[in-house]
């Protein structure tokens, strides 16, 4: 019965800290987009969407596939002991889509009359897109080994890390 109750507890808790953690993701787009609609010029603005729709459609296709295709075969590998082999593989998988989207986004940019990334913004939105994805990914790998608190921390700095620089 005792051990019942533990695990009960155990459940709940998880359930918590994984609420806390989707809600600061949520707060977190909520605020950045609050801050960039009430301080950003209507161009800026309307850059700034445009950019993001299309960080989630290079972070769709095939990450989120990657993703969960991590998120199964994770636990199993870390119980047979093949993270190193495992971890080889989505960095050799993850480097050769990152090539194939930072050639075609250098073709994009300079088959285009104006320069859409204009002063060097195509490398800051490469590196941003990039740094994304792989925070994604390692959300996704605690997720699979339930480092329930690791994914609140990291989701808690990562709203500061936003939030703050926007504000200042």
């Amino acid at each position: 019965m005792l051990n019942k109750l533990k695990n009960y507890k155990g459940n709940i808790q998880e359930v918590i800290i994984t609420s806390l953690g989707q809600f600061l993701y949520l707060f977190q787009s909520l605020i950045q987009n609050k801050i960039f609609a009430s301080y950003f010029e209507t161009t800026v603005f309307g850059q700034w969407a445009l950019l993001s729709s299309a960080y989630v459609f290079i972070s769709m296709l095939p990450f989120t596939a990657l993703e969960q295709g991590i998120n199964k075969e994770a636990t199993e590998v870390r119980k047979n002991g093949y993270d190193r082999q495992f971890y080889s593989v989505i960095a050799l998988l993850y480097a050769s889509c990152f090539s194939i989207y930072v050639v075609v986004l250098f073709f994009l940019n300079y088959l285009k009359k104006e320069d859409f990334f204009a002063h060097g913004y195509l490398s800051l939105f490469i590196i941003y897109t990039f740094t994304e994805i792989v925070k994604n990914t390692y959300l996704v790998l605690d997720n699979a080994y339930r480092n329930r608190k690791r994914v609140l921390y990291i989701r808690l700095v990562d709203l500061i890390n936003r939030i703050v620089p926007y504000i200042v």
